[in-house]
């Protein structure tokens, strides 16, 4: 394991705040915080250091992937600090206290340019995808054994669901080595790699997610059945629907997760409108703001330390309006139209324009839908690891037989004149 894989799993766990362990004591979030900014800073610093002084000095030149998607990072950036000062002269919010509530997000959507910088193998990123997905199932195992006090993350029992749920970062490590599972099952066609997948899918499931288990099912079958002939699909499918209608519904867990939905469908019907429908509704349409707020958000509120934080807290302990249930239209009211619209067109130029690796593209592709009933595009715990994936895309999109090394071709101009 080189130096650099070491740096990235050491962000990354800082970034995850270790998973929250308690060890320690517990409500030690500005701590994590502020061991996560040493970690950047130290990362970054020794992420340049050694580039600049490399002994290769030989500069490649990139082809237009790269400079599209580093042009949707910055300008992502840009619409983050026009609406931190949104947040200050709008919503009552003090300078300081904005700029310190948007440092993790700020540190998320920067280590694009850090990871990009290191030049990570296809080794090295398969030894950090497995090893963060393999410490998230550790944790996890961990944390179910000592409930009701886990050791790391923080439990609740919800009869409806029917279990325990733990609420633990990390766990879309998970699901990226979900789908690298699948890629390397198709490619070298061995089992033990489908088994792998199904197991740390196991994971996704014990989260009782429902949007994540849905999507991640629905997209691991699209992915297993990519590229394949129609008689194997065509027995995927038979399969599927068999285990589907007589297997799948007879799970206690299928059955309390599909009780649950069937009780908020009844009440949307007989009550009140949909929770989420009525988030969306309000994050989109209904919420008091400017056209300046609209078109670049509303910033991101501090709670306990301004009028603006106070007033996010109501919204979401007293109203149940979260902008992280819906995280599209959450996107919208801290970020505004503006940038949602920038993160959207880079989800769908990853996936459809780039011809880069498949796990990576249904990786995007996941993220994305679960975004519209979730929060994996707001917590920077959960964009940090999004920020690996495109920071790996944008590298590998050049074609290694019309690599030119700019250094030779300025010797050459410079000759011939």
């Amino acid at each position: 394991m080189n130096f650099n894989v070491l740096l990235v799993l050491l962000l990354m766990l800082s970034a995850n705040y270790f998973f929250d362990c308690t060890l320690l004591g517990e409500d030690l979030t500005q701590i994590y915080k502020l061991v996560l900014y040493v970690v950047f800073i130290i990362v970054a610093l020794l992420t340049y250091i050694k580039s600049i002084s490399a002994k290769n000095k030989a500069i490649i030149l990139r082809l237009k992937g790269h400079k599209v998607i580093d042009k949707c990072i910055v300008i992502l950036l840009v619409g983050l600090l026009i609406s931190l000062f949104n947040s200050f002269l709008f919503k009552d919010q003090s300078l300081i206290v904005c700029l310190i509530t948007n440092i993790p997000m700020t540190i998320a959507y920067l280590s694009y340019f850090v990871f990009k910088k290191m030049k990570l193998t296809n080794v090295d990123e398969r030894n950090i995808i497995i090893f963060m997905a393999l410490v998230y199932c550790v944790v996890f195992i961990v944390s179910a054994v000592t409930i009701p006090k886990p050791l790391f993350g923080e439990f609740e029992f919800s009869e409806e669901r029917g279990g325990f749920r733990l609420w633990i970062k990390g766990i879309f490590w998970v699901s990226l080595c979900f789908f690298f599972l699948i890629q390397k099952y198709k490619e070298r066609g061995r089992y033990s790699f489908l088994f792998g997948a199904l197991l740390v899918s196991l994971f996704v499931a014990a989260s009782l997610a429902r949007q994540y288990i849905l999507w991640t099912t629905v997209l691991g079958l699209m992915f297993l059945m990519l590229n394949t002939k129609w008689q194997k699909k065509l027995l995927v499918m038979l399969f599927v629907v068999l285990v589907g209608f007589f297997v799948v519904p007879e799970i206690p867990l299928v059955k309390s997760l599909t009780e649950l939905s069937e009780k908020q469908m009844e009440k949307n019907n007989y009550d009140h409108e949909d929770i989420r429908i009525k988030d969306y509704q309000t994050f989109l349409f209904d919420y008091d703001r400017n056209m300046v707020q609209y078109v670049f958000g509303c910033g991101l509120p501090s709670q306990g330390n301004s009028r603006y934080g106070a007033e996010s807290e109501y919204m979401s302990g007293t109203l149940g309006i979260i902008p992280s249930d819906v995280g599209w239209a959450g996107a919208v009211f801290y970020y505004g139209y503006f940038s949602t619209f920038i993160l959207l067109f880079l989800f769908l130029y990853c996936i459809f324009k780039i011809k880069g690796e498949y796990y990576k593209r249904f990786y995007l592709f996941y993220i994305a839908l679960c975004a519209i009933g979730g929060g994996p595009i707001l917590y920077f715990h959960e964009v940090i690891i999004t920020m690996f994936v495109l920071a790996n895309i944008s590298k590998r999109d050049f074609d290694p037989k019309k690599v030119i090394i700019q250094k030779r071709l300025k010797r050459t101009f410079i000759k011939s004149y």
